[in-house]
């Protein structure tokens, strides 16, 4: 992978990244994985588990889907 590729690649992973980590794998000098890791931050009163507080509208970690967040299911699993 040349240099501005892996620079491109570098800023598609950064995008809307607000939380979370990018981790670069390299075997014998050379790239050969990229992981992109995103955490989710919640609100004190966004109780998703007992749905109180807030039951009524959209948790703003779920709201946009565009901020490049990832939505998990009912089991926890994205």
């Amino acid at each position: 992978m040349n240099a501005p590729a892996l620079v491109s690649l570098l800023e598609r992973a950064l995008k809307n990244l607000r939380y979370g980590h990018i981790q670069l794998v390299v075997h014998d000098g050379q790239l050969v994985r990229m992981e992109r890791v995103e955490r989710i931050r919640l609100d004190k009163s966004e109780n998703l588990l007992t749905g109180s507080a807030g039951s009524e509208k959209t948790p703003s970690c779920f709201a946009d889907p565009e901020q490049g967040r990832t939505a998990l299911n009912s089991e926890g699993k994205a």
